[in-house]
């Protein structure tokens, strides 16, 4: 599918007067979010490199971008100075499938790859410059009520393990003044394109309003707009580095979200789906995607002076 091209998805922090040019180089490019951060950074004037695995791929759906495999990327010492800015968003989706033994090693493995493989060539070429890497609020586990900050204390749980190897395996740039780097933790990306929003509205389209368990766990999202406006912000804010939560400033419990969703799809009956259940068809990550509770809040990127497009639910829903 070739990305449709809509109008510049613009950052209000972006600084847009004599800009020079310059290259980025995005993993997971052809991605629910990587494409349409490719867009915004080519209408900001960047040249984008895409690395992946099917340059024919990336070409179809980014025809804009310079298409890279893993196997050049590796060869390309003499891209010494090419890119100032490296953002890596691979990594196999945790919603894919049942969280069996050679799922979770997937899950791992496609984002250990990924790290390593763009290590090796920040070694080899001597990179300084702008890494962002992605990463998930799973990092925090289930945390109930609490309102959660980059600096909360995290729960032991699966997602918290793959997220916590999957920053960990960022140590070697870490480690290199000369490398900024910023980590940015996603909620639920939601838009009306793909990625979680559209499975979760089947029932609603349907017009069925499907609650979770009980319905009262935090669900932090993120309008895809402003998530791709906070990968923007990390880019262009030099000063920034670190762990940042890319979420809305305001979270809901399943119950509100449902209601929601329930009042703009007009849906004519509500269920609650019960969590063993949920359990039994989906296991354990039923219990971590869809049961666990996480009040994620933004805290460092609004300290930082970043604004949102969509702070609440409502706001969003609008532009469907």
């Amino acid at each position: 599918m070739v990305i449709k091209m809509e109008p510049s998805i613009e950052s209000s922090h972006a600084e847009k007067i004599n800009r020079p040019s310059k290259t980025v180089l995005i993993a997971g490019g052809s991605g629910f979010i990587g494409r349409h951060l490719a867009v915004a950074l080519n209408n900001q004037g960047y040249q984008v490199d895409v690395v992946g695995r099917n340059a024919s791929k990336i070409n179809k759906i980014i025809p804009f971008a310079n298409p890279i495999t893993w196997a050049s990327l590796a060869d390309c010492v003499e891209c010494a100075s090419k890119y100032e800015i490296i953002v890596n968003l691979t990594g196999h989706s945790i919603a894919a499938g049942r969280w069996t033994s050679a799922q979770k090693k997937r899950l791992l493995n496609s984002r250990i790859d990924a790290v390593e493989g763009l290590i090796r060539y920040c070694t080899q070429t001597h990179f300084k410059g702008t890494f962002i890497n992605a990463s998930a609020i799973g990092f925090y586990g289930d945390q109930g009520d609490k309102r959660i900050t980059e600096g909360a204390t995290p729960v032991d749980c699966y997602s918290h393990g793959l997220c916590a190897a999957w920053e960990a395996s960022l140590k070697p740039l870490l480690d290199n003044d000369a490398i900024r780097v910023c980590v940015a933790r996603f909620g639920v990306v939601m838009s009306n394109e793909g990625g979680a929003f559209s499975q979760m509205a089947l029932p609603f389209k349907a017009k069925v309003a499907l609650q979770n368990g009980n319905g009262q766990q935090w669900f932090s999202w993120i309008a895809l707009e402003d998530a791709v406006r906070a990968l923007l912000y990390l880019i262009e804010s030099t000063q920034l580095a670190g762990a940042y939560n890319i979420v809305a400033p305001e979270p809901l419990t399943n119950k509100t979200l449902t209601a929601h969703l329930a009042a703009h799809y007009h849906t004519l009956l509500a269920l609650a789906a019960p969590a063993p259940f949920l359990k039994l068809a989906m296991g354990q990550m039923a219990e971590e995607l869809l049961l666990a509770s996480q009040r994620v809040v933004p805290s460092k990127l609004q300290q930082s002076g970043f604004t949102f497009k969509h702070n609440e639910i409502t706001s969003w829903l609008k532009t469907l």
